[in-house]
């Protein structure tokens, strides 16, 4: 179908991976990671106006002191725009 009112064509395209890796140790430590990828892309009539990717990754260390109560420790790595260097660690 063709547009013949002279509005433009905009798409978006979008990509997004999550991924968890637990351990199961049989011990009072463990371990769950997750990383997530995001990747948009933005078209204006076909041709690439914009393409923005980002990253986060989270560490959780689990210290099981009895089966009642747990503690976590939580590493995070965020970075919101893979074409610049501005990450963050919280």
């Amino acid at each position: 179908m063709e547009n013949d009112s002279d509005l433009r064509n905009i798409e978006n395209r979008g990509f997004y991976l999550n991924h968890v890796g637990r351990t199961s140790f049989k011990t009072n430590v463990n371990f769950e990671n997750t990383t997530a990828f995001t990747n948009n892309h933005f078209l204006l009539d076909r041709i690439t106006q914009n393409q923005i990717s980002a990253l986060t990754n989270s560490l959780k260390s689990i210290y099981k002191i009895n089966p009642n109560f747990k503690t976590n420790v939580v590493f995070n790595f965020i970075a919101t725009d893979l074409a610049t260097n501005n990450h963050y660690f919280l």
